[in-house]
């Protein structure tokens, strides 16, 4: 598949979560295709609602039987994850969960976007199928080489103009850059839990990819959509700068 041009539009939303002065940052990717239906059956649909009760939608990935991760700063109440799903038509009550407990990373910070991870632990276990699947985690705490072409998916919106989402799951690849070019394009501290990714030099269709929604490398989740700007390359969470926090949690007690 050809590398596309990925354009990444940070929008400001309203507050997610507790602080009500400090509203996150939503990060679209455009600039890709719709993806082969059900190849990527870890996906998760997250919807929710913000402290003024106004609905969003976020990217996730099921990284166990009643475990998807997101982004932190996709935190909100009435959270819906809906799995199994290549267009939006397809959600339902069946494949629809509430969530028990969340997750999120203790040392987040939406103003530096620092540890912007977060686990949702769902309702009940999730029966595993052809288009529900379970997606790898890195095993170690070792960085993704520079150059490392990666995917990342979502039903964002399709282009710049339009705030609705994309009726059926886009995606695009994108080139892993290193974080000391990533902060000095930026202008932002990008430090060893984040890491960065983009293509600036070629083109391709309309897509987009939702916040929260997985890095892939090589088959295995790597980063989480976090942020960006009107360039690129997008900022992700480094998924394996995290592992102990995450098998801690993954350990937590099922349910009550």
């Amino acid at each position: 598949m050809a590398l596309h041009r990925v354009i990444i539009l940070l929008t400001a939303l309203h507050c997610l979560i507790c602080d009500a002065h400090t509203g996150p940052l939503n990060f679209h990717i455009v600039g890709g295709q719709e993806a082969i239906p059900h190849s990527k059956p870890w996906m998760a649909y997250i919807r929710y609602n913000n402290a003024n009760d106004d609905t969003h939608v976020c990217g996730g990935f099921l990284v166990s039987k009643d475990f998807v991760m997101t982004a932190a700063h996709c935190a909100g109440r009435n959270i819906k994850v809906s799995l199994g799903l290549h267009s939006l038509g397809e959600r339902n009550d069946e494949n629809t969960f509430s969530v028990l407990n969340s997750f999120r990373h203790t040392n987040y910070d939406s103003k530096t976007h620092e540890s912007d991870i977060m686990l949702l632990q769902l309702d009940h276990e999730v029966p595993l199928s052809d288009t529900i699947q379970i997606i790898a985690l890195p095993k170690k705490n070792k960085r993704v080489p520079v150059g490392t072409l990666c995917n990342v998916a979502g039903w964002g919106q399709t282009n710049m103009g339009a705030y609705l989402p994309s009726q059926v799951l886009m995606e695009v690849n994108v080139t892993v850059v290193g974080n000391k070019h990533c902060q000095d394009v930026l202008n932002l501290p990008i430090n060893s839990a984040m890491m960065c990714a983009g293509q600036p030099d070629t083109s391709g269709d309309a897509a987009q990819g939702d916040s929260g929604s997985p890095l892939v490398c090589n088959g295995v989740a790597t980063g989480i959509v976090s942020f960006g700007f009107q360039n690129p390359p997008g900022v992700y969470t480094n998924i394996p700068s995290f592992l102990p926090w995450i098998r801690k949690i993954l350990a937590f007690s099922k349910y009550p």
